[in-house]
């Protein structure tokens, strides 16, 4: 896991950032977070990639979630 999400609508434009680098990811207990309603914001959805394309990913992410992509730029 290299990052937990915490905002459901994120996911989406996180998967499609990391797709567009090659970098192959996973969202880890996004379903089980739908699951649990009320106390789903309390489960972190975490990103999973694999360990070598680690630290790519997370850079990805950091401009995925500081608005500096979009999906135009994919």
């Amino acid at each position: 896991a290299v990052w937990p999400v915490h905002r459901v609508y994120a996911v989406g434009p996180v998967l499609d950032a990391l797709a567009a680098e090659g970098i192959d990811a996973h969202a880890r207990a996004e379903r089980y977070r739908s699951l649990l309603q009320f106390f789903g914001p309390y489960v972190p959805i975490e990103i999973l990639v694999p360990t070598a394309q680690q630290d790519d990913a997370v850079g990805v992410i950091e401009r995925v979630l500081a608005g500096e992509t979009d999906a135009e730029e994919a």
